[in-house]
């Protein structure tokens, strides 16, 4: 099977679609199978979810950026900033040393107001 990102004008994803392998031998055949269905004035990029094309599997919501060739998630932070190695947002100050992940979530959150990582899961 193969996976088509529909994107709007602004390259936002709107949803995911799947695409038989036989329809899609190729991105261009899997686009134009896509536009077939939906309509042609649509815009179609295609997604792996092993992130080996367009850095990671897309998701509604998520922004195609054609200058990068990656779908970025959405900015979790106003403060956070992309790393351009991994495409990814990241917070503009290092996660604590002790920083770990637990089945009980993180032992720190961001805290935006502050901009400034702080003790403890961030729940109430």
């Amino acid at each position: 099977m193969a996976y088509f990102a529909q994107i709007d004008d602004s390259n936002i994803v709107l949803r995911v679609t799947v695409v038989a392998d036989s329809e899609a031998p190729d991105e261009a055949a899997g686009i134009a199978s896509c536009k077939s269905l939906v309509g042609s004035d649509t815009n179609w990029v295609e997604t792996r979810k092993d992130g080996s094309i367009h850095t990671r599997f897309a998701g509604p919501g998520f922004t195609y950026d054609s200058g990068r060739d990656a779908f970025i998630r959405p900015k979790p932070y106003a403060s956070w900033v992309i790393n351009e190695s991994t495409k990814d947002w990241e917070a503009p100050v290092s996660k604590p040393e002790d920083y770990e992940e637990t089945i009980d979530g993180p032992n720190y959150h961001w805290e935006e107001s502050s901009t400034s990582w702080q003790e403890g899961t961030g729940l109430a």
